[in-house]
């Protein structure tokens, strides 16, 4: 099977579909390696909080692009699309495979293609401070506001960008304002070429399990201590967070939630209903995401029977 396969395997699907388990049982299958496309499990220090995968994992198949960031860095697509080309072009060179997971679609999809946006153009219009800005306006409900700037400041861009894509609307409206375009000819990020010939394959649950499954895994991660390493970084009152975490750290999934009892503005049992709600929104969000991706195979993962998953995942390589 391995000599037939294409040789990138594309793994994507909702928080809790199983991607790692999954994923590594592949890469076993084809002899090679996971590259981690999630941008929070690239950072080094908050394992609970990011869900990284395990030594029980890496047991099965190494892992690279986990824990390579320290918290001070400040997180971009571009940057993480040069370092994960690399990993991939060389598992790829020296196995003949490589397997590409993550569910955040944007970076996944930067690992794999050539997005628009990975050029010298847009890709030198950064601004951390008003990235982050634009992330708490979509935090605080602006999304369709948002969009309507981008429309006005980009029409072309806008008219390509569904309103709910935050990671493209904000990136896109980021630029903007900075004067660029992130798609001077009208490419879109959907129509990025492969880097490699690559099946992109989506972990489809029910809604209803995912829902339970975040709902669980939730309480787990504070059952194993998230809380305490969240303090060891941050200080048990939180109050070095400010100093800790780059602007795109301070977004990591859950942390806000954990900081939040640190500083005594809720309850423990508080910040595990936020974050399973928070991350159940996430988990809608990303199956909006693999519904837009051209090419994607759905594989139905809702029994949790990884090896069966696996299985059914590498028939689609052949």
């Amino acid at each position: 099977m391995s000599s037939s396969a294409p040789p990138v395997v594309a793994i994507y699907g909702p928080t809790g579909s199983g991607k790692t388990e999954v994923a590594v049982r592949v890469a076993a299958a084809l002899g090679t390696e996971v590259v981690n496309c999630d941008p929070a499990q690239c950072y080094r220090g908050l394992p609970i909080l990011t869900n990284q995968p395990g030594p029980e994992h890496d047991a099965i198949a190494p892992h690279r692009m986990v824990g390579v960031w320290g918290m001070d860095h400040v997180a971009s697509f571009v940057g993480f699309a040069d370092q994960s080309h690399q990993e991939i072009d060389d598992l790829v060179a020296t196995t003949g495979h490589a397997v590409a997971c993550g569910g955040s679609g944007l970076y996944l999809q930067a690992a794999v293609t050539e997005l628009p946006a990975a050029d010298h153009g847009p890709a030198a219009l950064s601004d951390p401070v008003l990235r982050a800005e634009l992330e708490r306006r979509w935090e605080a409900g602006e999304g369709d506001a948002l969009h309507a700037e981008l429309a006005a400041l980009d029409p072309r861009v806008g008219t390509r960008t569904h309103p709910n894509d935050r990671p493209r609307v904000v990136r896109a409206l980021e630029v903007a304002r900075l004067g660029g375009s992130i798609s001077p000819d009208g490419a879109s990020h959907w129509d990025a070429p492969h880097r490699h010939g690559t099946v992109l394959v989506h972990l489809q649950v029910e809604r209803p399990v995912i829902r339970e499954r975040i709902t669980g895994r939730t309480s787990r991660m504070f059952d194993a201590g998230v809380l305490d390493e969240v303090a060891a970084l941050a200080g048990a009152d939180g109050a070095r967070a400010g100093e800790v975490f780059s602007s795109t750290a301070r977004k990591l999934h859950g942390l806000e939630d954990c900081l939040g009892v640190l500083r005594g503005e809720w309850t423990r049992e508080h910040a595990i209903e936020l974050m399973a709600t928070r991350t159940r929104q996430y988990a809608k969000r990303q199956d909006t995401w693999a519904r837009r991706w051209p090419g994607i195979e759905l594989v139905d993962a809702t029994d949790g029977d990884v090896d069966r998953i696996a299985q059914a995942v590498l028939g689609l390589t052949t």
